[in-house]
């Protein structure tokens, strides 16, 4: 009813429920949506979870720009795990990938409520 209503702490743990199939059925696709609607409202769990998602293609077509974005500003936000998803797929990146990843985040954080 929280995730419904707003509120982005409950809208992440419904992302991890949905993403690991406890309490509701496995779904990926949902588990995202619920993830990126915390996500943008600055949850940093949520900002993590998405990151790896679309490093994984779940739920979401796979793209590592994307999920660099995520980790990005996961990482900006004090995730250390994020940190390491970061430079770990930062590897298998080129540098037009990573730049326009840092361009991706730049427009993230434009939109992410305070």
């Amino acid at each position: 009813m929280a995730a419904a209503q707003g509120d982005a702490k409950a809208q992440s743990y419904l992302g991890i429920l949905y993403a690991r199939g406890s309490g509701v059925s496995q779904n990926d696709q949902e588990a995202a949506k619920w993830f990126h609607k915390a996500a943008v409202k600055g949850d940093v769990k949520a900002q993590f979870s998405l990151g790896v998602m679309y490093d994984a293609g779940r739920g979401v077509a796979k793209n590592h720009v994307v999920a660099c974005a995520w980790y990005t500003l996961a990482a900006e936000n004090g995730d250390r795990a994020a940190q390491n998803f970061k430079e770990a797929i930062q590897q298998k990146m080129t540098t037009d990938e990573i730049e326009m990843s840092q361009q991706i985040a730049e427009q993230l954080r434009s939109t992410i409520a305070d």
